[in-house]
């Protein structure tokens, strides 16, 4: 009786009854497009993450992760090789990489900004992990063993400098000594990641041990796992 009532009801007037359908329709239309959208940017922005920051795991001493913007040089870590390996081995693992990051002042004569410096393994590990090479949008990439950085487009632009010209990193060592050297700008990235692009350069393993004093040490090493290990990755 009641379903035989509201179908009178809607028959009795089929121009309001179709403006409601329409509002619904297009309300709900409107609920999934959003939802999609936004969807689409936590996902894209979490991939982001892992090509160029976060990796999909990192490990290091105790400690570090809580002080790794302002003292990673006090958890720097030397006997990481069986770690490496026995990561590395493992049938999830795409890549494992060591990187070695910084506090450092970059100086171009007449300005001085605060940024991070990150020592990268150019022997190939870095780019299993990261997707570093990709996000050079002028110059080039890093050559093993050279003194050069790469330096992250915004910053680039807040120096106006450019792919061959030089810039003095000012940095503060593992003895808390200050020490300073001219590097060639080798490449600009631009990584759509605010916090790389902004206060990031890099450099390779090798200089960043030799300018910080640290010789043999790191302070974390980053692991890329494979798809099918990804897809098993718990959603936080």
């Amino acid at each position: 009786m009641l379903f035989k009532l509201a179908l009178l009801n809607l028959s009795r007037n089929r121009k309001r009854t179709l403006v409601t359908l329409l509002g619904i329709t297009l309300s709900l239309g409107i609920l999934v497009f959003v939802e999609g959208f936004f969807q689409g940017i936590s996902v894209q922005s979490e991939k982001n993450l892992i090509d160029y920051q976060t990796a999909h795991l990192m490990i290091a001493q105790p400690g570090f992760d809580d002080e790794k913007d302002s003292k990673p040089l006090d958890y720097l870590w030397s006997d990481f090789g069986r770690t490496r390996k026995t990561i590395g081995d493992l049938p999830q693992v795409e890549g494992v990489t060591p990187r070695l990051r910084f506090p450092a002042r970059l100086n171009d004569g007449e300005d001085e900004l605060p940024c991070m410096g990150i020592g990268i393994d150019l022997a190939g590990t870095d780019e299993k992990v990261f997707r570093l090479k990709k996000a050079i949008i002028e110059g080039r990439y890093l050559n093993r063993g050279e003194a050069g950085i790469l330096i992250g487009n915004s910053l680039a632009e807040l120096f106006a400098i450019s792919p061959g010209e030089s810039i003095t990193v000012v940095v503060r060592t593992r003895y808390e000594a200050l020490e300073a050297m001219d590097l060639e700008i080798a490449g600009i990235v631009r990584t759509g990641n605010p916090w790389i692009d902004q206060n990031v350069f890099y450099l390779p393993l090798s200089l960043a041990r030799s300018i910080t004093e640290a010789p043999n040490e790191i302070t974390e090493l980053m692991v890329r796992l494979k798809p099918a290990a990804e897809a098993q990755l718990p959603v936080v």
